[in-house]
C-alpha cells in the first residue's frame, strides 16, 4: 500500500500542533493591507483589527506555483503519493497553482489535487476525516472518493456585519449585495457545489442565529442523521458562543465545535464580527 502524504492551504483552520503531529504541508496565501504583503497567519488578530477600524485597504493573492513546486519536492522524498486540498477555486486561484505545479513534475500522477468548494472550517472538517482514513492505509481512490462524499454532505455559512469586503474582493456582486445593505439587514451567505450566495437578511444577529439553527434542524430531520458543525469567528468569539449555545437546544442530534479563527486572508474578505459556519452530516 503507498505511503500517502498531505498538503492544505492557510485557510483551513489547522494549528501548528495538528500540522506537526501528521506531517501536513501548509501552503500560505498573501494578505495585503495597504499594499504590504503578509504571509497568512504571519499578521496578528489585533493587527487585523486596527486595519479594518482605519479602514486600510485589503487584498489577498494565491500561493504561487513555485511554493507548491517546492512542497511536492520535499513531500515526494518521503512519500509514494501526495493529496492536495485547497479551499474552493471558485473563491480562489489556489486550485491552479497547485495544478500548474503538479503539471511541471517528473511524475505528475504521484499528485492528486481536490477542491473541497469549502474553505475554514470546512477545510477542517476535510482534512480530520482525510486523517481518520489515512490512519486505515486507504489507497488514493478511497480518499478521493472520501471528499466526493463530503462535498454532498457539507454547507458552509458566512455571516458578516457588512457585504462591501466581499464586493471589494469580488466574492459576491453588487446586485446580489443590494438587500442586505438597503435594509440595513444582517446578511447569511451560503457556499454549495462551489457557489457562494446571498441565501437569507435577517434583521440582527439573534435572526442569525434561528436561522442557522432552523437550517440545522431541518438538515437533521431531512436527512435522519446526526449533525456536525464548525463554527469559526474572526474577532469576536462571544457571537460564536452564542451561536453555540443556540444550536445546542438540538440536543443529542448535533455536535458543535468552536475551531478558532478565520484565516487573516479570509478575514480580509468578510471583515470583523463575521462567523463561519460549517454544517456537515454523518
Amino acid at each position: 500500500m503507498s505511503k500517502i502524504g498531505l498538503i492544505v492551504d492557510s485557510t483551513f483552520t489547522i494549528d501548528e500542533a495538528m500540522a506537526k503531529k501528521h506531517d501536513i504541508s501548509i501552503i500560505p496565501l498573501t494578505v495585503f493591507v495597504d499594499g504590504q504583503p503578509h504571509l497568512d497567519g504571519t499578521i496578528t488578530i489585533k493587527q487585523l483589527e486596527q486595519a479594518f477600524l482605519e479602514d486600510k485597504d485589503f487584498k489577498t493573492s494565491q500561493p504561487t506555483p513555485e511554493s507548491y513546486v517546492k512542497a511536492y519536492e520535499e513531500k515526494l522524498e518521503k512519500y509514494d503519493e501526495i493529496l492536495v486540498l485547497t479551499l474552493a477555486k471558485n473563491l480562489s486561484g489556489t486550485y491552479n497553482s497547485a495544478t500548474l505545479a503538479r503539471d511541471t513534475l517528473a511524475q505528475p500522477e504521484r499528485v492528486t489535487i481536490v477542491d473541497t468548494e469549502s474553505t475554514g472550517a470546512g477545510g477542517l472538517y476535510f482534512v480530520e476525516s482525510v486523517l481518520d482514513l489515512l490512519a486505515k492505509e486507504p489507497t488514493m481512490k478511497d480518499l478521493v472518493a472520501l471528499c466526493e462524499d463530503i462535498k454532498t454532505r457539507g454547507f458552509f455559512f458566512i455571516t458578516v456585519d457588512d457585504l462591501k469586503y466581499l464586493i471589494k474582493g469580488g466574492r459576491i456582486t453588487k446586485t446580489k449585495a443590494f438587500i442586505g445593505n438597503l435594509l440595513k439587514k444582517k446578511p447569511v451567505l451560503k457556499f454549495k457545489d462551489g457557489k457562494l450566495g446571498l441565501d437569507q437578511t435577517v434583521r440582527s444577529f439573534i435572526g442569525v442565529k434561528e436561522y442557522i439553527f432552523e437550517q440545522s434542524k431541518h438538515l437533521i430531520e431531512s436527512t435522519k442523521k446526526k449533525l456536525k458543525v464548525y463554527i469559526n469567528y474572526v474577532n469576536d468569539i462571544e457571537r460564536a458562543q452564542s451561536l453555540k449555545e443556540k444550536l445546542s437546544e438540538l440536543g443529542k442530534d448535533v455536535k458543535i465545535q468552536i475551531v478558532g479563527l478565520v484565516s487573516p486572508v479570509v478575514s480580509a474578505h468578510v471583515g470583523l464580527g463575521a462567523l463561519g459556519i460549517y454544517l456537515v452530516t454523518e
